[in-house]
């Protein structure tokens, strides 16, 4: 089972971030609690924890499996063009769930807008537009992918798609889980269409860039009602979207890509993925908890 791509590579994810929570919690933290890291370095100084040992401690898993190139499947301009629409529909899907998750006091909107509002700025933002993206795709994307390869191109697409969305988790959030689930199932098929990781990262950047940063730099400059308005068009774009990708799923899924027979009994099957799902959800529960406690704290108000 060990030999198992999946095994290592999920075992291999899990590793990761468990560093990386094991870094925040006995480095990072000690160091805000006595006045020697700013708060403003805080995501950096996480983020450089988390892709720098942690990716490298992923590459001593996988280092010695077979690799494969994956081979562009002769999309064309207009299909990519649906797809960078309809990725806009995570937004429709995260709507409902924010709405339950305030509902049963698992984040408040006070905690969820002071998040958002210290990712987006100085540096941060930086971090989040251009690093993270290229990081991500290359974790859940690339690594994966070659691994995997086309002929398993169904599990790719479903392994990836649910890795991407465990390790969103973090942020303390089901709601962006939900919401990167479908996105990391769009950008995989990217992937595996184009065999291009700089073609994914660079639909992940605007992502961000369209669906966190402009809104929260409207919110500055202009009027609830214009920041509405931006909201509603994006919504109705990625329904548009998404709702043409279904109507045409003969094109846009072709039986190679589909081939997803024993994709999700290959995955629910393998312990590395429960052990990863176990990471993941700790995670959550550590973020969320600190998500809540900092938006309870004075200095937040």
């Amino acid at each position: 089972m060990w030999h198992e791509p999946i095994t290592r590579y999920t075992l291999g994810v899990g590793a990761m971030f468990s560093l990386y929570w094991l870094c925040n919690r006995f480095i990072v933290s000690p160091l805000l609690e006595k006045g020697r890291l700013p708060k403003d370095k805080k995501y950096l100084v996480s983020t450089a924890l988390l892709y720098l040992p942690g990716l490298g401690l992923l590459l001593l898993f996988i280092k010695d499996l077979p690799v494969f190139q994956v081979s562009p499947q002769g999309f064309g301009t207009a299909d990519y063009i649906v797809v960078f629409m309809a990725q806009f529909f995570a937004f429709v899907l995260m709507v409902p769930f924010t709405i339950l998750e305030i509902k049963l006091g698992l984040v408040t909107s006070q905690a969820w807008e002071q998040q958002q509002k210290e990712k987006s700025q100085g540096l941060n933002a930086v971090l989040l537009i251009l690093m993270v993206p290229l990081m991500e795709e290359l974790l859940c994307r690339k690594l994966l992918g070659d691994i995997l390869g086309n002929d398993q191109a169904g599990l790719f697409l479903c392994m990836s798609a649910i890795v991407f969305s465990l390790l969103h988790l973090q942020t303390g959030r089901i709601a962006v889980a939900v919401g990167m689930l479908h996105t990391g199932f769009l950008w995989s098929w990217v992937y595996v269409s184009s065999g291009s990781l700089l073609l994914c990262t660079a639909y992940h950047i605007l992502f961000n860039l369209l669906m966190t940063f402009i809104p929260e730099y409207m919110k500055k400059i202009t009027s609830e009602k214009a920041n509405g308005i931006y909201t509603i068009v994006l919504s109705l774009i990625g329904t548009t979207g998404f709702v043409w990708m279904m109507s045409k799923s003969a094109h846009f899924w072709p039986p190679e890509l589909l081939d997803m027979q024993n994709s999700w009994q290959r995955i629910f099957g393998n312990w590395g993925f429960w052990v990863l799902a176990a990471v993941c959800v700790g995670s959550y529960i550590l973020g969320n908890r600190a998500m809540k406690e900092k938006s309870a704290s004075p200095e937040s108000s």
